[in-house]
């Protein structure tokens, strides 16, 4: 069972040190956002992110679980540097975002959009990797949307990072190919940092060190299992 971590405010923007936990070695993230210091972001006079703070002791791999329209996906943006102003942390990190769609080049085909971020043997390898060994010449307007999300998360795979950012991963993927690119993900990405969104109880048991539930906005932590 899942326990229960005490959430609590600390003074840098990002601190990772090695920390002992239940017997296993994991390392810490500490995060804190002090409103416009940091990673306080708006859309006009709305306040999606203000004065969030947060230390996870659980684990590298970690799920944000809350209702839509929170702010979860605008919070990955700006870890991600693509919204407001990214930590400094993250700036020196490669970052590999699995977005919420696939972002895929219409007029390109699956081996091609994943040899977007690699070579060719690197692409078929990924490719094969997430079930698509016998699809690779097949363009997205010829595959169906689980495929599609296939080719994103073969490409997300094929760049690598140090930090993962996966914005509901497996949508439109039935339960089969869901289970075979969990086993995939979790075996590849296991000396980097995972952070998902997901609402799929059975993704966020299978990967999530810790899940932290989201409340908002202004997004906030509720609680962390």
């Amino acid at each position: 069972s899942r326990m229960r971590k005490r959430v609590t405010a600390v003074s840098n923007i990002m601190d990772i040190i090695a920390k002992e936990t239940n017997g296993k070695s994991y390392k810490t993230f500490k995060y804190t956002y002090e409103g416009s210091d940091v990673l306080s972001f708006a859309y006009d006079d709305k306040v999606i992110i203000d004065n969030l703070s947060f230390d996870i002791t659980c684990g590298k791999f970690l799920c944000f679980w809350g209702p839509s329209g929170i702010g979860k996906t605008t919070l990955f943006q700006v870890l991600a540097g693509l919204a407001g102003r990214q930590p400094e942390e993250f700036k020196n990190k490669r970052i590999a975002y699995l977005f919420q769609d696939n972002r895929l080049l219409p007029h390109a085909t699956a081996l091609q959009n994943v040899m977007a971020v690699t070579d060719k043997d690197s692409a078929e390898y990924w490719l094969k990797a997430v079930g698509l060994a016998d699809s690779i010449n097949l363009y997205p307007d010829e595959m169906s949307g689980g495929m599609q999300r296939s080719v994103a998360i073969a490409r997300m795979l094929a760049y690598g990072g140090d930090i993962y950012l996966m914005d509901e991963p497996f949508t439109g993927l039935d339960d089969e190919s869901k289970s075979r690119i969990i086993s995939v993900i979790k075996e590849s990405i296991k000396d980097s940092y995972m952070l998902m969104i997901t609402h799929d109880d059975y993704t966020a048991e299978k990967l999530a060190d810790c899940i932290l539930i989201l409340e908002g906005p202004p997004l906030k932590i509720k609680d962390i299992f």
